[in-house]
């Protein structure tokens, strides 16, 4: 999955890591858990993105039926859910700081979570 964002005056990608995963496939199941997605997040090149700026998500396959995406921002322990439409847009909030962006999928197929390092300037 690809995170499309602002910064400065231009518009660019980032590739978000898969954590945990509980997927059907045609042939196997496909099954991994991360406890500590956060520190997996951190361990990412962090991207550098504008605060108040928006987003938008770049599915990379279409072999599955989307029934809901689900966006937050981890600060620490603090979360913070951001609405994403069904362009899958988002805005990102005006807090400056470093979070651990997380993106849930939930699909006819299963579920997989993506995690990032994003730093909002």
């Amino acid at each position: 999955m690809t995170v499309s964002y602002s910064h400065l005056m231009n518009i660019e990608t980032y590739e978000l890591k898969k954590a945990s995963v509980d997927w059907e496939g045609a042939d196997q199941d496909y099954i991994e858990t991360v406890d500590d997605f956060q520190s997996l997040a951190m361990d990412q090149e962090e991207v550098d993105v504008n605060a108040d700026s928006e987003g938008s998500f770049i599915l990379g396959h279409g072999d599955f039926e989307l029934k809901d995406l689900q966006l937050s921002l981890w600060q620490n322990s603090e979360e913070i859910e951001l609405y994403v439409n069904q362009s899958n847009e988002f805005q990102f909030p005006d807090n400056k700081g470093n979070y651990t962006l997380e993106v849930n999928l939930f699909t006819d197929s299963g579920n997989v979570q993506y995690v990032g390092n994003v730093n909002l300037n």
